[in-house]
């Protein structure tokens, strides 16, 4: 698992705690996608089987199983009506090497052969229906460590400024 997706996971790990914390409702919807159903929530990304998208458009899911509102649970009769769930493409990329290997015994068969699944990242932008609007948060610059050069010898030392956030 890479580095951003586990920041990934860690955001939306907070963004969870904070809305239980401050008491706000907590909105998901349960997609379909390949054959696969997913959780997902606003702002969240989430990995796919392969889709024929390319990175950076915008594509529209409508086969959601069940949405929540924080307060109300809507299973649907296969899928929701009028339930829209909007995703980015972020990236495709390939899974990690599985080793396939086939063997019989006593006749001197062995076959070994590798495969990497196809897999696209979405970004969940918002999920929309009848009374709900949930969109992903806004997000700011990515926090940057900054770098300062070493101070030679003999010079004062400055101390950085720090910015008010509005």
């Amino acid at each position: 698992m890479s580095f951003a997706a586990l920041l990934d996971i860690a955001y939306i790990l907070l963004l969870n705690c904070l809305s239980f914390a401050i008491g706000g409702p907590t909105i998901y919807a349960i997609i379909e996608t390949g054959g696969k159903q997913y959780k997902v929530t606003p702002g969240q990304r989430v990995a796919v089987d392969h889709l024929d998208a390319a990175a950076g458009d915008k594509i529209e899911i409508k086969r959601v199983l069940l949405l929540s509102d924080g307060e109300k649970v809507t299973v649907g009769t296969p899928t929701v009506a009028d339930v829209v769930v909007s995703a980015t493409v972020a990236e495709h990329f390939k899974g990690e090497k599985l080793i396939v290997f086939n063997y019989k015994p006593k006749v001197r068969y062995d076959k070994k052969r590798g495969h990497r699944q196809q897999y696209t990242r979405l970004a969940i932008d918002s999920i929309t229906g009848p009374g709900i609007q949930a969109s992903a948060p806004v997000h700011g610059e990515p926090f940057r460590a900054s770098l300062q050069a070493e101070p030679v010898q003999g010079e004062p030392v400055q101390e950085p400024v720090k910015e008010e956030v509005k």
